[in-house]
């Protein structure tokens, strides 16, 4: 290294924040650090070069970057942020544009120790999909574009591990479109189409939709491609098979969707097969399994119960609960017609109704399968969801119009680019800097609390509680020149250090 470009700035600022959690707003001044480039030098052809350690160099009103960034993460609304911080709506977007860029360089960091974290651990997981809509933008066609979600969250620490959208904005949309035209492409079979992966016509979009969303007409974005729904659920199961590879063993629970099961069975089927993965669809509903439960099953099961209670006064729940599964197990029953032999959930008053094993159970074993049906829950992906719903004002619900019941997606955005950014955005800062402290304090009274984690904590990735100042000021290259020229613990690997 050959000493740094400029030195060093020390830039102060008053804020107004509690000096301890829950305590009185007071004034303070606040001292940030920005770091300079550093100069270095080629010792092969002695070469000088600049590397950046601060990514936020130079950037406009850098000094507002965290607010902005947690105003988005907190479902503000892009006009009133505007008026709020006296910016122009380009200035925001180029920020969202720098947040996307910190958040996937963090999480592709971070992310190097996943394989050694699932390796040690058995993962319930649980995937869905979600649906929402972006406005048009032309007045003239006022027709709203089909955005679909698809994600897989850990059941038991929260962390999201995949979740993709349906929509590609890296492409040239409009040199795709156009040899679409030009080669008659849409008179082909789709699979013999270059671009069969993408949606190229308006009527191909409204079965992007779910067909209860499909209420009104639906149409292409005006920028960027649509990607087929088939396309994006195998990437999404590409994406995570390659994340968990080395994991030992795997429960999958996903709702009761056809294409998340065709998917499921192209992607693992060697996994089902050497039992590392039990794949299970889902039923869930208000009804729950009670209408799928007759006056005789009801019978046999409490008889079951009774019997069990009987000859071992001690039993406890969960061994009840067990032995009421595996007679469920053993008499799986078609529903409505379908070839599919379904287990029906022994408990009545659960919303969860009944379940599809994706394998042969009976060359499985049995305990494990078992265990499986005990666990089975789609808490984790449904939380992810409501989170996203709650949390990011593109993907709020639909106003319901008071005058004539329409439905109107008015705080949708009007390009699907920023609701794609806006997500990962979430997702990383979910994993890694949103706690569980909420929870703790409504479980737990007195002195001991367990100390609140992040879902990358409760995962065993990392062992640090991270901010969004974290985030943002992230730089790999920071990071290296520590790992070479700083780094002084000689008991663990360099690499090891700054995640931990």
């Amino acid at each position: 290294m050959d000493g740094k470009t400029q030195p060093n700035k020390y830039i102060e600022h008053t804020v107004v924040k509690p000096l301890k959690k829950g305590g009185e707003p007071v004034k303070q001044v606040v001292v940030e650090e920005r770091l300079a480039s550093q100069n270095i030098i080629c010792l092969a052809c002695n070469s000088k070069f600049a590397v950046k350690q601060n990514p936020a160099n130079r950037h406009y009103r850098d000094l507002e970057n965290v607010t902005l960034f947690k105003d988005l993460m907190n479902k503000d609304i892009i006009n009133r942020m505007m008026d709020k911080h006296n910016l122009g709506a380009k200035v925001i977007y180029d920020k969202i544009n720098f947040f996307y860029e910190q958040a996937l360089a963090f999480d592709h960091y971070h992310s190097e120790l996943l394989e050694h974290a699932v390796a040690r651990r058995e993962l319930n997981l649980s995937t869905d999909r979600q649906f929402y809509l972006s406005n048009w933008g032309d007045h003239n066609m006022p027709k709203p574009t089909p955005i679909v979600n698809t994600s897989t969250v850990d059941n038991d620490s929260g962390f999201v591990f995949v979740s993709n959208v349906n929509f590609d904005f890296t492409n040239d949309y409009k040199e795709i479109n156009k040899e679409h035209r030009e080669k008659k492409e849409q008179e082909k079979f789709p699979y013999y189409r270059r671009y069969a992966q993408y949606v190229l016509s308006n009527d191909e979009v409204n079965v992007q939709a779910p067909e209860a969303e499909r209420t009104v007409e639906l149409q292409m974005p005006p920028k960027g491609l649509l990607v087929q729904q088939t396309y994006s659920v195998l990437a999404h199961f590409s994406l995570l098979k390659e994340k968990l590879k080395y994991c030992p063993r795997i429960r999958l629970y996903a709702d009761n969707d056809s294409g998340i099961k065709l998917a499921i069975g192209a992607k693992f089927p060697n996994w089902i097969a050497n039992v590392t993965l039990y794949a299970f669809q889902i039923s869930a509903d208000k009804a729950g399994s009670a209408q799928y439960l007759d006056e005789t099953s009801i019978e046999q099961l409490n008889k079951i119960e009774a019997e069990l209670i009987n000859e071992n006064p001690d039993i406890s729940k969960a061994e009840i609960k067990a032995r009421l599964w595996q007679e469920q197990l053993s008499n799986r029953m078609r529903v409505d017609n379908a070839k599919s032999e379904w287990v029906i959930n022994p408990n009545k008053e659960s919303r969860l109704g009944m379940l599809l094993p994706l394998g042969d159970t009976k060359n499985m074993n049995q305990h494990q399968v078992i265990e499986s049906l005990m666990n089975a829950s789609l808490h984790g992906v449904d939380n992810w969801f409501q989170i996203l719903r709650r949390h990011v004002n593109f993907l709020e619900r639909p106003v319901t119009s008071a005058t004539n019941s329409k439905r109107w997606y008015a705080y949708a955005g009007y390009n699907p680019e920023w609701m794609v950014k806006l997500i990962e955005i979430k997702r990383v800062y979910s994993n890694y800097c949103m706690t569980n402290e909420r929870t703790i304090n409504r479980n737990f009274k007195g002195n001991n609390k367990p100390k609140p984690s992040t879902p990358a904590m409760r995962l065993g990735l990392t062992r640090k509680l991270y901010t969004a100042e974290d985030l943002l000021s992230f730089s790999l290259d920071k990071v290296r020149i520590d790992e070479v020229y700083r780094n002084k613990t000689e008991h663990q690997p360099n690499f090891m250090n700054n995640r931990f």
